[in-house]
C-alpha cells in the first residue's frame, strides 16, 4: 500500500513537473511602460484536423503592475494570446477612416523543442483635441464639419453653441480645419447661374504650429473665428466628337475628382472654385475594350469666373511587349505578369503583349512585377526612347509603342531584423530606389517602395527582383507607416547592388 501511494505521489509530481515546463509568458507596453491590470486570456486550437481553426478559452489572467502575465499549458499544441484593457487600443495605423481596436493578440505554438514562448504587446490611450467655432461678429457656428489632420475615425460637427471635440485620436501632431464644400459640376445651368460668385468658408486651419496629442491627453485649440470668402465658376464649353446615349463621363482636377459622373454634353457648370491652378480632365470613364475618349485643359482661377474651352479626343493607343535585355533570357511562356499602367492592371498574352485603346495623354507610371525574383525591369522605352523613373506621356491621336525590358540577373537583399521579437506586430521590410525619383517624397517613397517583405517568424526576410544599384532598406511594424518621420528613408540602412549580386544584412527595428 505505502509502495502504491509512493508510486502516485511521484507521479503526480511527474506530471506537474512536464506542465510546468510549458510556459507562455509576456508584457503589456504603453510606450517603455509595463501596464498593470490588462485583461489577458489564452485560447486553446481543437487537437484534430476538423477542430484545428476551433479555439476555446483555455485560461485567463491579469497583468501584474509591470504589465507581466504567465500561463502554464497542460500540453503542446496551437494557442493565441489576446490582451485588453478598458479605455486602452491596440497600437496599430490602418489609415484615418478605420476604428480602432481595443484588443489584439498573437497566435503561439507550443511544442517539445519550443517549451517556452514569450510575447510582447503594445497597447495605448488615445488623446483628443476640444474648441469652438464663431463667425466674425462673434455668433457661434452650429452644424458645421470641423476638419482634423491627419485623420478622425467618425465626423467631428459642432453643436448649437458651436463646440467640438474630436475623440479617439492616435499620438500625432493635429491641426483644425475649416473647410468649404469643395469643387461640384452640374450638367445643367441658366445664364444667371454663371453670373453667381459663391460664398462660403475659407480654407484655413489652426493652430499655426500643429499640437502634439500624446497618450491619453486631451487638449483645446481655444475659440476659432471662421470667415467667409469668394469662390467662383468656370464654364465648360466641350467640343463633343462622338457622344453615345446614355454614356456617363467622369470630372477631376489634378487635386482629385468630385461630384458624380454626369451626362456627356456640350456644356457644364463647375462651381465653388477657389483661386489657384487647376488641371480639367473630362474623360468617358469607359470599360475595358469600350471606347475612351478624354479632354485635359489647364485653368488658372483668379478673383472671376471663367470660360474654359475643352476637346474630346480619342486618347493614344499603345501596344506594347516585354523584351529580354542584351544577353537575358525571358521567362517561359505563359507565365503571369503583374503590369500597371496609369494606376490600372494590364492584361498580357501568353508571349508577353499587350495592347491599351484610348489611354489619356497625361504622365502614366509603367510599372511591372516580373515573376519569381530572377528578373527585374532594366529600363523602359516609349516609341523607341528610353524614359526616365518609368514615367511616359503617351501622343494624343498616335499610336505607340511601349517597350518593357527585363534582365535575368536581378539582385537580392537577405538578411535578419534584430530583436524582432521584442513587438508583437508583423515587421515589414522595405527597398527603396535611392536616389529618389524626381516625383516623390520620402513618404510616398514607402507608400509605394521598388520591394517589401515580411519578416519571418524568426526575424529574417529575403527581397528579390532588385535593379542593380543604391537602395535605402529599413524594418518597421506593420501598421505604423503613417506615423513615421517624413524624413525616414534618408536615415534609412545604404545598400549597394551589383547586377545579379547579393547583400546580407542586419536591420534595427524603425518605431515612431
Amino acid at each position: 500500500m505505502r509502495l502504491l501511494i509512493a508510486f502516485l505521489l511521484a507521479a503526480g509530481v511527474a506530471c506537474a513537473q512536464n506542465a510546468g515546463q510549458l510556459e507562455i509568458r509576456g508584457t503589456v507596453v504603453e510606450g517603455a511602460l509595463g501596464i498593470g491590470g490588462v485583461a489577458v486570456t489564452l485560447y486553446e486550437f481543437g487537437h484534430t484536423p476538423a477542430e484545428s481553426t476551433t479555439r476555446s478559452v483555455f485560461a485567463t489572467t491579469s497583468t501584474d503592475a509591470k504589465g507581466a502575465f504567465v500561463f502554464h499549458p497542460v500540453r503542446t499544441g496551437q494557442y493565441y494570446v489576446e490582451v485588453q484593457k478598458e479605455g486602452y487600443f491596440a497600437e496599430s495605423y490602418n489609415g484615418p477612416t478605420v476604428d480602432p481596436v481595443d484588443r489584439t493578440g498573437d497566435p503561439v505554438s507550443i511544442d517539445a523543442d519550443h517549451p517556452l514562448r514569450e510575447r510582447k504587446f503594445s497597447l495605448m490611450r488615445l488623446g483628443e483635441l476640444r474648441g469652438r467655432i464663431v463667425d466674425e461678429n462673434g455668433k457661434p457656428l452650429a452644424n458645421l464639419r470641423v476638419g482634423i489632420r491627419p485623420g478622425t475615425v467618425t465626423p467631428v460637427v459642432t453643436d448649437q453653441d458651436g463646440y467640438f471635440t474630436a475623440t479617439k485620436l492616435r499620438p500625432g501632431d493635429y491641426v483644425v480645419g475649416v473647410s468649404h464644400k469643395g469643387p461640384e459640376i452640374l450638367s445643367q445651368s441658366s445664364e444667371g447661374d454663371l453670373k453667381i460668385v459663391d460664398q462660403d468658408w475659407e480654407g484655413s486651419s489652426w493652430p499655426a504650429v500643429p499640437l502634439p496629442v500624446r497618450l491619453g491627453a486631451s487638449l483645446s485649440v481655444g475659440t476659432i473665428t471662421a470667415r467667409k470668402t469668394s469662390y467662383y465658376r468656370a464654364h465648360l464649353s466641350v467640343q463633343v466628337a462622338d457622344c453615345a446615349e446614355g454614356e456617363q463621363w467622369m470630372f477631376s482636377t489634378a487635386m482629385g475628382g468630385f461630384g458624380p459622373s454626369v451626362p456627356c454634353g456640350k456644356e457644364f457648370l463647375v462651381r465653388n472654385l477657389a483661386p489657384g491652378a487647376y488641371t480639367f480632365t473630362l474623360s468617358t470613364g469607359g470599360l475595358p475594350g469600350s471606347r475612351m475618349q478624354s479632354a485635359i485643359t489647364p485653368v488658372e482661377v483668379t478673383d472671376h469666373n471663367i470660360e474654359v474651352s475643352m476637346a474630346m479626343s480619342a486618347g493614344a493607343d499603345i501596344s506594347g511587349r516585354v523584351v529580354a535585355a542584351e544577353s537575358a533570357t525571358l521567362p517561359a511562356p505563359g507565365v503571369r505578369w503583374q503590369l500597371t499602367l496609369a494606376g490600372q492592371r494590364v492584361v498580357l498574352d501568353a508571349a508577353g503583349n499587350f495592347l491599351v485603346h484610348g489611354s489619356p495623354g497625361s504622365r502614366q507610371r509603367v510599372s511591372l512585377e516580373p515573376p519569381g525574383g530572377r528578373f527585374y525591369v532594366k529600363e523602359v522605352r516609349y516609341n523607341g526612347v528610353m524614359v526616365a523613373d518609368s514615367v511616359f506621356t503617351p501622343i494624343l491621336g498616335a499610336p505607340g509603342l511601349l517597350e518593357i525590358v527585363i534582365d535575368d540577373k536581378a539582385a537580392t537583399i537577405s538578411g535578419s531584423v534584430a530583436e524582432y521579437y521584442n513587438l508583437s506586430a508583423q515587421i515589414m521590410v522595405m527597398a527603396v530606389k535611392w536616389p529618389m525619383s524626381s516625383d516623390a517624397t520620402p513618404l510616398s517613397a514607402l507608400l509605394r517602395p521598388n520591394a517589401d517583405v515580411t519578416a519571418d517568424d524568426q526575424g529574417r526576410f529575403q527581397i528579390g527582383g532588385l535593379a542593380p544599384g543604391e537602395y535605402r532598406v529599413l524594418a518597421l511594424p506593420v501598421g505604423t507607416l503613417s506615423r513615421l518621420p517624413p524624413d525616414i528613408v534618408n536615415g534609412a540602412e545604404k545598400v549597394t547592388l551589383e547586377r545579379g549580386g547579393s547583400q546580407n544584412i542586419s536591420l534595427k527595428i524603425v518605431e515612431p
